[in-house]
């Protein structure tokens, strides 16, 4: 009986992954058939060769959706979060940068002991085989900060350094992957909370600071037209506007509306911002 549930798991493991990988391939086609389209129509608008027409729109939404897909890798995780978990991300952040230097490696040490063999020096911990280097100041870490870090450890047994910081510029996000020597890891306000802060429950106090207040109503107003759900409907549109095109003398506004419909079925259908995403967990 064991043998059969645990064969059954096993299916629904490999099931799940080609339905993810099928996932994925489907949303590349559809991204690149409408974009393609979309290069079709105003190439069709403009050169009157239907077989250039066709071999430019075909390279172009190509190319498009490629560079898309390869940016996307780079963006920062900050909008798989709701409005609630960036505020705490940026409260933890806030609470260490009004924090000395040693107020934050003992509130760390004792955050962190709970699960982990934590060993505090003056301004770092070892965590494991693991250096943690809290660096919060009010600028972004560059470059520098990362290869200081890394010289601390580079001639001893320690694997790996993780530096946690409000913010990261992204050369010194790239200069830490390139380091093969050992693990580096960076982590700004929102991979911190997600990796660190979030699975240790760590909740410090609300820091008050006077922000202004955004319009809720144009929040809620932009989640309803943006999310994935409204893809059908701007694809009906877009459809209508395009065959309108082909249709009519003057045609230049359907193109343009068809074109604006596209676009906006094709941001509430990849957009991170109003469709939530799964979370993962991060260990030392």
């Amino acid at each position: 009986m064991c043998k059969q549930l645990l064969n059954i798991f096993k299916l629904a493991i490999i099931l799940n992954m080609k339905k993810t990988r099928l996932s994925k391939i489907f949303d590349f086609l559809f991204g690149t058939s409408f974009v393609f389209l979309m290069c079709f129509v105003w190439m069709r608008f403009f050169l009157h060769n239907f077989v250039l027409t066709i071999l430019l729109s075909f390279v172009i939404s190509f190319c498009v959706c490629g560079l898309y897909y390869f940016l996307s890798k780079q963006k920062t995780e900050k909008q798989q979060f709701s409005e609630t978990e960036l505020e705490k991300a940026h409260n933890i952040s806030m609470h260490f940068l009004l924090s000395t230097k040693k107020e934050t490696i003992s509130e760390l040490e004792k955050l962190l002991s709970k699960k982990y063999d934590v060993t505090a020096k003056s301004d770092h911990l070892i965590v494991n085989d693991t250096m943690l280097k809290p660096i919060y100041t009010s600028q972004t870490i560059s470059d520098k900060d990362v290869l200081e870090s890394f010289a601390k450890i580079k001639n001893t047994s320690l694997k790996k350094l993780i530096i946690c910081c409000e913010n990261a510029s992204p050369v010194a996000m790239k200069i830490a992957s390139l380091i093969k020597e050992k693990e580096v890891v960076v982590l700004d306000e929102y991979l911190a909370y997600k990796n660190i802060f979030l699975p240790l429950g760590f909740n410090p106090p609300k820091v008050e600071i006077e922000e202004k207040k955004k319009d809720k109503k144009f929040d809620v107003f932009l989640q309803n037209a943006f999310n994935k759900k409204r893809t059908k409907n701007y694809l009906l549109v877009a459809v209508f506007l395009l065959f309108g095109s082909f249709l009519l003398r003057y045609n230049l506004y359907y193109i343009i509306f068809s074109s604006i419909a596209t676009l906006c079925a094709l941001y509430s259908h990849f957009n991170t911002r109003f469709n939530k995403a799964k979370k993962s967990q991060f260990t030392f």
